[in-house]
């Protein structure tokens, strides 16, 4: 497997399930939930939370999520949170999994590892919702 399939998903290790919210908190404003996704072990789901749905006139959907009331369903992870996990083959994030013993690493995990913080959309923070 190459590192290209492994970043768009395809034949890429999925590895364990995972659960992750979305949080949308510009500096100095209230936090807001936007959504939720998750990895069941086959498919990637991401739902919108009431709470941004409540604040709709004030914020737009994100990109590729348009549908408020839609679960979207992907076998692969969205581009949206995929850009959220490194290269793997850098020396950095090679130090940091093997530091935390983690081997061959699937979406999820490198999203809870990774995927707080994206520099495309820092107002956008992904927590993890399972540990």
């Amino acid at each position: 497997m190459t590192f290209l399939s492994q970043w768009l998903g395809k034949d890429a290790p999925q590895g364990r399930s995972g659960e992750f919210v979305l949080i949308y908190e510009p500096s100095g404003e209230p936090r807001v939930t936007v959504g939720h996704l998750a990895y069941d072990g086959h498919e990637w789901t991401f739902s919108y939370d009431e709470d941004y749905k409540r604040h709709r006139p004030e914020l737009r959907p994100i990109e590729g999520f348009s549908e408020l009331n839609k679960v979207y369903r992907s076998s692969v992870l969205f581009p949206f949170f995929r850009v959220r996990i490194p290269d793997v083959r850098r020396p950095d994030v090679e130090g940091l999994l093997k530091e935390k013993r983690v081997r061959n690493p699937g979406q999820a995990e490198l999203l809870r590892i990774f995927g707080k913080h994206a520099a495309a959309s820092p107002s956008f923070k992904l927590e993890a919702a399972t540990p």
